[in-house]
């Protein structure tokens, strides 16, 4: 039986379609690409355990959202990529957090590989994460665990906001539903 409202194909079916744009795609490719650059100054490790470190946050995530522990407001609308609000994510998304991921991230490394150099890397990797989503996520990113001051992420973005034209940036996104409407798209 089909849910109301809901489009449905022969392989999948869903209530609704997210199309996924070029930025999305390129979002998760910065991921990767530390992942795959950290390969040289630890060539000894895996693929595997890099693309892990490196997107450790957004893997605990959904976890602990499940857990109650971190919260997300669906807002459609809200960016030109994404209609996921996140209100509340200090576990996973916070700086000091993110360095803390790092450093048990490259403790359990070494106790299993005795690899000092990948270890490091390892832990970097996945300190990276939160550098790398300063720059593409909105100003939402809290600098300790249920902290407010969220100054750093505020200037950094805004300024990469309205010269580059991030996804979030409020003028670029009306200015994208203006457009799509023109075209009668949804």
């Amino acid at each position: 039986m089909r849910p109301a409202g809901s489009r449905c194909s022969r392989t999948s079916c869903a209530l609704w379609t997210i199309r996924p744009t070029p930025r999305v795609k390129h979002m998760f490719l910065g991921h990767y690409a530390i992942a795959l650059a950290a390969k040289k100054p630890a060539p000894a490790v895996a693929l595997g355990t890099m693309i892990l470190a490196a997107q450790l946050v957004d893997l605990l995530w959904p976890v602990l959202l499940v857990a109650g522990l971190e919260e997300v407001a669906i807002v459609p609308g809200i960016t030109a990529v994404s209609p996921l609000d996140f209100t509340r994510y200090p576990y996973t998304h916070s700086l000091l957090a993110a360095l803390g991921w790092g450093v048990l991230f490259g403790a359990v490394y070494f106790l299993f590989r005795r690899d000092g150099r990948g270890a490091w890397v390892a832990g970097a990797a996945v300190l990276s994460h939160w550098l790398l989503d300063l720059v593409v996520h909105r100003p939402d990113l809290p600098l300790y665990p249920d902290g407010a001051p969220r100054v750093v992420a505020v200037a950094a973005t805004e300024s990469a906001a309205y010269s580059r034209g991030a996804p979030w940036n409020p003028r670029r996104a009306s200015h994208q539903r203006a457009t799509s409407s023109r075209r009668g798209s949804p």
